[in-house]
């Protein structure tokens, strides 16, 4: 696990608390409120990087989470977003107190060559477009073919999901589809 700390709390106390951890190794984050003069290394006991995302990036191989003990206003949301964001793309749970994030799982896929996931949860938030704008130039770059598959809602692309599809005014079967890829190559 990799903690991610600041000098808001008592050093004594975060002490106790990494103590209970079993650690790949601690952050700070920064804040100096509770700390006094001295080296970090002297006020938690410990090693202590001081490059959050450097540190989640190298300490990432042993540990499979991280714990966020840090606090606002030291580590603001929007910091703590991208902190989870990068954890979580590099397979490690992201934990705060009240709530925890787990990496997506990817099933393998039969395919040699290169590929490319763009996942989102909201509706008609542009993944299909952001998928386009970036597999378009890779793609032509390189001299291929390319094709862009959506899941949607699980549903066969006989099924309910075109007639939704034909429904919005859109030729989704799968024989117009593979005309269309044919057309582009």
């Amino acid at each position: 696990m990799i903690a991610l700390i600041d000098g808001e709390h008592h050093p004594s106390a975060v002490r106790d608390a990494l103590a209970r951890l079993d650690l790949a190794g601690v952050v700070f984050c920064g804040g100096e409120e509770k700390l006094g003069p001295g080296p970090l290394e002297d006020h938690y006991g410990m090693p202590v990087e001081t490059d959050p995302e450097e540190a989640l990036r190298r300490l990432s191989p042993r540990a499979d989470a991280v714990v966020d003990l840090a606090d606002e206003p030291v580590v603001p949301a929007s910091v703590k977003l991208r902190l989870a964001a990068l954890a979580l793309s590099l397979g490690l749970a992201y934990e705060t107190p009240g709530a925890r994030l787990d990496p997506p799982h990817y099933e393998p896929v039969a395919f040699d060559g290169p590929k490319l996931a763009v996942i989102a949860t909201g509706k008609r938030t542009g993944k299909t477009a952001v998928a386009v704008a970036l597999m378009a130039p890779l793609s032509a770059a390189a001299g291929e073919r390319r094709a862009i598959g959506g899941l949607g809602n699980h549903r066969d692309m006989s099924g309910d999901a075109a007639g939704d599809a034909d429904a919005c005014g859109a030729d989704l079967h799968h024989a117009r589809l593979a005309a269309l890829a044919d057309a582009q190559a």
